[in-house]
């Protein structure tokens, strides 16, 4: 904390693998030392050598509410998207997790973005049979039409 503080510390160098100290502590969940590197300015969207940035790497993880509303109040890109394309929402389609797609969409995630095979979120959920999530992107008026590589909609 004292070298913080003081300003002496460079809060973005990266690992080996191009993660920084933000992008470890949103992957293990520990939202004091997330809040304290925010304070100490770290890059929200600095990308690891897998283009994931700390928030994705929050939402793949499954951290707690609190980190990921840090991470938006330091400016974090919602709808930042890996190296393979994949997005928070499509992370939360994977998961299930419709309590997680619901905030996403509040803080206005891309809701038709596409990976490099062009599967868009409301195809994954389409696809595992989650009708509660598959309501939630058509009532928020997913794109229907929007085909992946093989050329079949999300229908």
């Amino acid at each position: 904390d004292l070298l913080l503080d003081m300003g002496r510390v460079q809060v973005d160098i990266p690992n080996a693998r191009s993660e920084t100290a933000l992008q470890l502590a949103c992957r293990k969940g520990d939202v004091n030392i997330v809040r304290r590197l925010l304070q100490a300015d770290a890059d929200p969207d600095r990308r690891d050598a897998n283009g994931l940035s700390p928030f994705l790497s929050a939402v793949f993880t499954g951290a707690k509410e609190e980190t990921l509303e840090l991470l938006v109040s330091a400016q974090a890109n919602v709808s930042m998207q890996d190296d393979r394309g994949v997005g928070a929402l499509h992370f939360a389609s994977l998961r299930g997790d419709t309590y997680l797609q619901r905030w996403l969409l509040q803080h206005k995630a891309e809701i038709d973005s596409q990976t490099e095979h062009r599967t868009t979120p409301l195809m994954i959920a389409s696809k595992r049979g989650l009708a509660d999530t598959v309501s939630l992107f058509l009532d928020n008026r997913a794109n229907t039409a929007l085909t992946d590589e093989a050329g079949c909609t999300a229908l």
